[in-house]
C-alpha cells in the first residue's frame, strides 16, 4: 500500500511504528534547478533520539542556535545522508577554523551507542529575523509594524472565538488594547478585537474575533482538517503557507521537524525551506492534507529561503485555546 492510499488516520497509526522505514523521492531547490534524490530506510524515530541525547553537547558551543536532524545539504541541495543538523550564527570556512578555541570548533561527526559515524551539518543561519512588517491571510496592522492572521480558534474556558498570530506582531500592545485588521483586497480597516492571551516563548497571541466570519483555509483550499504535531517521519514532505505580504499561496520542503534542542526563546522551531516576506509572520503552515501544524516566526538572514515557524498544536495550548 502507498502512503498516498492511506487516510489521514491511518498515516498517523502507522507513523507510531518505530519500525517505519520509507522509499521517497523528494526535490530540493538550488536557484533554478531542481534535484530529485532518492531516500531510502531512514529510521528517523531513532534518528530523533540520538539526536536528543547529543544536543545538550551541541548547543554548548558558542554561536550554535538551535540543533535538529534531517538531510545533510549542499548549496541548498539535499544529499541522501541522514545528519545531525546544527544551525549555527555564523559558519566559518575550514581556513579559518585552525585560529578558533575549542569550544567554537564543532565535530563532523558522532558516534552512535554501536561506534557508527552519524554526520554532522552545520548550517549557518545568521539571525532570526522576524517577519512582522488577518480570514486566514488578512493583514493585522497594529500601528507599528504588520503581520497575517494565521488561524481562528476558541478560548477554552468560554468557548469564545479568537484570532490566532505570532505573538512578536503585537509586542507592543498589552492585553486590552484595540487591534485593526485590514482583509484581503480591501484598503478599510476595522476592528478585529482585543489583545488576550499570548505565550511569548511559544511566539503566539490570541485576539478577540467575537462577529467575524471565521473560515480557517487558505485562499482557494479547503477549509482545515485539523491540527497536528510535526513528526520525524515530515523530513522532506510537502507544506504550503499563505502571508499577507507574500500574497500567494507557497509550497515549502521540510528540512527540519522541530528541534531536539534550542538556545531561541521559542522552543522546537520548525524549519521549512519556503519563500517568505516581512509581514507573513503568524502565516499558517499547512501539510497536502490539509492538516495545519505552524504559524511562521521568521526567516533566516543567512539564508532567507529557510523559515521558522513555531508548533501550533503546543502554541495553542499554552495560551488556552483549541
Amino acid at each position: 500500500m502507498k502512503k498516498r492510499d492511506l487516510l489521514p488516520g491511518e498515516i498517523a497509526d502507522l507513523l507510531k511504528l518505530s519500525d517505519w522505514c520509507r522509499l521517497a523521492a523528494y526535490s530540493s531547490m538550488s536557484g533554478d534547478t531542481a534535484t530529485s534524490v532518492a531516500r531510502e530506510n531512514v529510521d528517523w524515530i531513532k534518528f530523533r533520539q540520538f539526536t536528543t541525547r547529543k544536543s545538550a553537547r551541541l548547543l554548548s558551543h558558542k554561536g550554535v542556535q538551535w540543533v535538529s536532524y534531517g538531510y545533510r545539504t549542499a548549496r541548498g541541495i539535499w544529499s541522501d545522508t541522514p545528519s545531525i543538523v546544527v544551525f549555527v550564527r555564523k559558519k566559518w570556512p575550514v581556513v579559518a577554523r585552525s585560529a578558533l578555541p575549542a569550544s567554537e570548533v564543532l565535530p563532523r561527526f558522532l558516534r552512535d551507542e554501536r561506534g557508527r559515524r552519524v554526520a554532522v551539518d552545520v548550517v549557518e543561519v545568521g539571525k532570526l529575523r522576524q517577519t512582522a512588517q488577518l480570514a486566514v491571510g488578512d493583514r493585522i496592522d497594529p500601528g507599528l509594524s504588520y503581520g497575517t492572521l494565521g488561524f481562528f480558534a476558541r478560548e477554552r474556558t468560554s468557548g469564545g472565538p479568537v484570532a490566532v498570530t505570532a505573538a512578536h506582531v503585537l509586542k507592543e500592545f498589552k492585553a486590552g488594547d484595540t487591534i485593526l485588521v485590514q482583509e484581503r483586497g480591501s484598503h478599510q480597516k476595522r476592528v478585529l478585537g482585543v489583545r488576550l492571551m499570548s505565550s511569548p516563548e511559544a511566539d503566539i497571541v490570541a485576539v478577540s474575533a467575537a462577529g467575524h466570519q471565521s473560515v480557517n483555509a487558505l485562499p482557494g483550499s479547503p477549509p482545515l482538517r485539523g491540527i497536528r504535531d510535526v513528526s520525524p517521519h515530515d523530513v522532506g514532505e510537502s507544506f504550503r503557507s499563505f502571508g499577507s505580504t507574500t500574497a500567494e499561496v507557497v509550497n515549502g520542503v521540510m528540512e527540519s521537524p522541530g528541534a531536539c534542542g534550542s538556545n531561541l526563546p521559542i522552543r522546537h522551531p520548525i524549519v521549512v525551506r519556503m519563500p517568505v516576506s516581512p509581514g507573513d509572520s503568524g502565516a499558517l503552515l499547512v501539510d497536502t492534507y490539509n492538516y495545519a501544524a505552524g504559524l511562521l516566526h521568521g526567516y533566516c538572514t543567512a539564508d532567507p529561503g529557510l523559515a521558522v515557524f513555531t508548533p501550533l498544536k503546543a502554541g495553542l495550548s499554552a495560551i488556552g485555546c483549541i
